[in-house]
């Protein structure tokens, strides 16, 4: 591998955005979906911050759920490209693997992308 270091820095990239997804999905489903007293929204903090009026308030919560659907429509204009970019990586990461390796590669990213699914469904409730 040392004639080739694009390799290390392609898996540890895709290391790391394996074992940062996790922590980013809980981030960001305690924001998105809370309810609970303990764990404050942005658009709480917001409120509570800027001491707005009612008016205010329903003003900013109109233009937050605007944003909410821009950001799901752009989500699923990229996600398309996203997930050619990570087919791509993939196939090129289990092209240096020995056969014993690749199929324990190909358990670990259908482990991926099963808990990946599960993030998102709890994102999407």
């Amino acid at each position: 591998m040392q004639d080739r270091p694009w390799i290390q820095t392609a898996v540890f990239l895709l290391v790391l955005g394996v074992f940062s997804m996790p922590l980013m999905a809980r981030d960001f489903s305690s924001v998105r979906n809370s309810t609970h007293p303990m764990v404050p929204s942005f658009r709480m903090k917001l409120e509570k911050q800027l001491g707005l009026t009612p008016e205010q308030r329903d003003a900013v919560r109109g233009l937050l759920n605007e944003q909410r659907e821009q950001m799901n429509v752009l989500r699923k204009e990229t996600a398309p490209k996203y997930q050619t970019v990570r087919n791509e990586t993939d196939q090129k990461i289990r092209a240096l693997l020995n056969p014993d390796q690749q199929t324990k590669f190909d358990s670990f990213i259908a482990q991926q992308k099963k808990e990946h699914e599960q993030r998102r469904k709890a994102l999407d409730n």
